[in-house]
């Protein structure tokens, strides 16, 4: 026994990410580059239009949404785990 050798091995996580999450990640990236040019504050919650409608705009922590792009939080639901917690 003394004197052997021992190897141990560790992997963690995927060679790359899913499809699904690498289309949310572009999108979320893609509005963030833009925001500046968007012309409508980071923190607005509805935007009245020319027409004089009031548009409600979807709010990151509000009613689920983790970014405010339905498309994306959509892709973020599906993956989130809950933590398991101490009472």
């Amino acid at each position: 026994m003394w004197g052997s050798e021992i190897e141990i091995g560790y992997e963690h996580g995927m060679d790359r990410p899913p499809p699904d999450l690498l289309d949310a990640f572009m999108v979320r990236m893609r509005h963030r580059l833009n925001l500046p040019a968007s012309g409508i504050p980071d923190r607005a919650t509805s935007i009245q239009t020319e027409q004089g409608g009031i548009m409600s705009l979807s709010t990151p922590g509000l009613r689920g949404a983790v970014t405010g792009i339905p498309t994306v939080d959509v892709v973020l639901g599906r993956r989130r785990r809950t933590r398991p917690g101490v009472g």
